[in-house]
């Protein structure tokens, strides 16, 4: 691909602020140049707005209300998306490495894909 697609990375929470700030971390970390980040807050009453702060050169797009769960939430953040590709990676969850979103897209052939997806790898809290 000649112009790389724009992802739009987005992220739902509700009074999940010490995850948040591991999945924007792992957004942050992605040497990917074509992102933007969104997080739908569900309204929390923890940090979740001062992890947002904190990363405010990686998040582009932030609200924080009530929903009517996280599937509405989700359909809020896909509203709010201007990119070519949607993920979502909701707070606690993380990019297994810097450049994940890269070799996904460097993989595509010459006329993008509908969809492109991945494993999922998920860890046990011990680590296994």
């Amino acid at each position: 691909m000649e112009t790389l697609p724009k992802i739009s990375v987005v992220t739902v929470c509700l009074n999940a602020a010490p995850m948040l700030e591991k999945t924007l971390a792992s957004v942050e970390a992605q040497d990917y140049g074509n992102i933007e980040s969104i997080v739908v807050d569900g309204g929390s009453t923890d940090s979740t707005k001062q992890v947002v702060a904190k990363f405010g050169h990686v998040v582009s797009k932030y609200v924080s209300e009530k929903d009517r769960g996280i599937y509405d939430a989700m359909n809020k953040g896909v509203g709010m998306a201007s990119g070519d590709y949607c993920i979502f990676l909701n707070a606690g969850d993380t990019f297994a490495a810097s450049d994940v979103v890269k070799r996904a897209f460097e993989a595509c052939p010459e006329t993008p894909p509908d969809v492109v997806y991945g494993d999922v790898v998920k860890l046990k809290p011990n680590g296994g």
